[in-house]
C-alpha cells in the first residue's frame, strides 16, 4: 500500500481523533484486518486523526509485514481543556525506515509515537540509508533500522517517543532536546541496548529496558545471550531515569548532573 504525493488521510472530529489503519493494525495482530506486504508514505503525506474541539487525539497505524517506509507527518492532537494527544504506530515486522514527524500534544497530555523493528540503531545517517528517497523495492531485509538522531529529537518535541525493538537497540550519536521538554524516551530491546553517546531529555523521562518479554505478536529475540544494558554516554534529564535489564547493566559514565 502507498501513499504518494500531497496525500491527504483526515479522521478528525470534533469530539476526538478517529482511527486510521495503512496497512495493518497493532503491530499487525488482527486476524480481521489483512496485513499489507510493504507499505510506503511519501515526504509531502499528512495523516491526521486530531480532536477539534474537545476531547484526545486518535489512533494511527502505518505497518507492513515486510518493509514499511515513512516520511510524511502524522497528527494525533488533542484539544480542549483535558485532551491528551493519541498514538501512533509506523513499523515494517522485517524492516523500517522512519524519517517522518509526529504530532501528538494535547492540552492535558501528550501522546506516543512507536517505532518497533527488528533492529534499531540511532545514528549520523546519510542519505542513503536514512532519507525520504526510496520506494517499494528498495532495502533488503537484512539490514537494519538506522534512524537519525535529530529525527527521533525533533519527534520529542511534539510527541513521546518509544521505540521497541525485538533484538538490540543502540545509541550512535547525542540525543538532545530543548531543557523545556517533557516529552518521554523508552528504548526497550528484546536483547541488547547499547548506550554509545549522550542522551539528555530536559524534564522528560527516559526508560530503558533490555530483555522484553513480550512484544506483541512478534517473538522477542530468543537467543541465548546475556540481555544487557550498556552505557558508555552522559544521560541526563531532570525527570525519571528507570533502567532495567534482564541479565546486566553496566554504566561507564554518571547518571544526571
Amino acid at each position: 500500500v502507498g501513499l504518494i504525493d500531497q496525500a491527504m488521510v483526515d479522521a478528525s472530529g470534533a469530539w476526538g481523533g478517529g482511527q486510521v489503519y495503512i496497512g495493518g493494525d497493532y503491530q499487525g495482530d488482527n486476524p480481521f484486518m489483512p496485513n499489507a506486504w510493504r507499505s510506503f508514505v511519501g515526504d509531502q503525506v499528512r495523516i491526521k486523526a486530531n480532536a477539534l474541539v474537545q476531547g484526545d487525539g486518535g489512533r494511527i497505524i502505518v505497518w507492513a509485514d515486510d518493509i514499511a517506509r515513512f516520511s510524511g507527518s502524522i497528527e494525533g492532537k488533542g484539544a480542549g481543556e483535558y485532551g491528551t494527544g493519541g498514538f501512533a504506530e509506523v513499523s515494517g515486522k522485517e524492516l523500517l525506515r522512519f524519517d517522518g514527524l509526529a504530532d501528538m500534544r494535547g492540552p492535558s497530555g501528550v501522546g506516543t509515537l512507536l517505532l518497533d523493528p527488528r533492529d534499531i540503531t540511532i545514528t549520523w545517517g546519510d542519505e542513503d540509508e536514512v532519507g525520504p528517497d526510496v520506494s517499494f523495492d528498495d532495502g533488503e531485509i537484512e539490514q537494519d533500522f538506522r534512524i537519525r538522531h535529530t529525527t527521533v529529537q525533533d519527534n520529542l518535541n511534539t510527541s513521546n517517543v518509544q521505540l521497541e525493538a525485538t533484538r538490540n537497540i543502540t545509541v550512535e550519536r547525542d540525543i538532545i532536546v530543548d531543557a523545556s521538554s517533557l516529552s518521554s524516551l523508552s528504548l526497550l530491546a528484546g536483547n541488547n541496548i547499547n548506550i554509545e553517546s549522550q542522551i539528555d531529555l530536559g524534564g522528560g523521562n527516559l526508560y530503558l529496558t533490555a530483555g522484553v518479554f513480550n512484544c506483541g505478536d512478534i517473538g522477542c529475540y530468543p537467543g541465548d545471550d546475556v540481555r544487557s544494558v550498556e552505557i558508555t554516554g552522559i544521560l541526563n534529564t531532570r525527570g525519571t531515569i528507570d533502567i532495567r535489564a534482564a541479565d546486566d547493566i553496566n554504566l561507564a559514565e554518571r547518571i544526571g548532573n
